[in-house]
């Protein structure tokens, strides 16, 4: 082969191993793209889990105190009373 052949083979392989490199860095690019995209829409799908939390918890902090800090003839008066109130209730509906 003459030195020319060797200048043109090598000027093919080096084009083409920047375009395999290109495409794969677009590629990645691409893909790059896509999951911030998929990282935005988390975000902004966990704020507003975060927010309907935050509610929730309010919401619970206004109702009356845990059990296990209730007085326990206090809580067995309203179970009993609860009892009696979905007794009436079956009572009324199996008319």
């Amino acid at each position: 082969m003459t030195w020319w052949m060797w200048v043109i083979l090598w000027t093919v392989l080096v084009l083409a191993a920047l375009a395999i490199l290109a495409y794969l860095g677009f590629t990645l690019f691409r893909k790059g793209v896509t999951l911030m995209e998929e990282v935005a829409d988390t975000g902004e799908k966990l704020a507003e889990l975060t927010d309907q939390v935050e509610q929730l918890g309010d919401a619970s902090e206004s109702q009356a105190e845990l059990a296990i800090f209730a007085d326990p003839t206090q809580l067995r008066a309203r179970r009993i009373r609860d009892r009696r109130t979905k007794l009436r209730a079956k009572q009324k509906s199996s008319r």
